[in-house]
């Protein structure tokens, strides 16, 4: 970065430095999103607004944005939706296997009844 870029980052910085650091935030989550799942900002704000910005799997609102995860298949790195983070965890501690999730289903239900 040149002299002047960094003189000029600095006197925003300073200047409003809560806009900056959300601009920074910004910029990092745009870069986050095309390496990792190839998707820009604006492709994951419309698979969210798609999904009603509910989870995908428990339809619950998430009131952190942070706390959203890009789910994908591992495999073929398709995207399949916008997870909140419970959700994004039992998947991932499932594996991904439809089995392991069917069996946790039917040992959930056989405890209700």
């Amino acid at each position: 970065m040149a002299l002047y870029q960094r003189a000029y980052a600095a006197r925003r910085r300073e200047e409003d430095p809560e806009g900056f650091k959300a601009r920074n935030r910004q910029k990092q989550r745009r870069g986050h999103l095309k390496r990792k799942f190839g998707l820009t900002l604006e492709q994951y704000d419309s698979l969210l607004n798609a999904q009603n910005n509910l989870c995908a799997i428990c339809k619950s609102p998430n009131q952190a944005s942070r706390d959203w995860h890009v789910d994908h298949c591992h495999t073929t790195g398709t995207v399949r939706g916008v997870l909140c983070h419970h959700c994004n965890l039992m998947l991932g501690y499932a594996k991904d296997q439809v089995p392991t999730l069917e069996n946790a289903i039917i040992y959930l239900r056989k405890g209700l009844s």
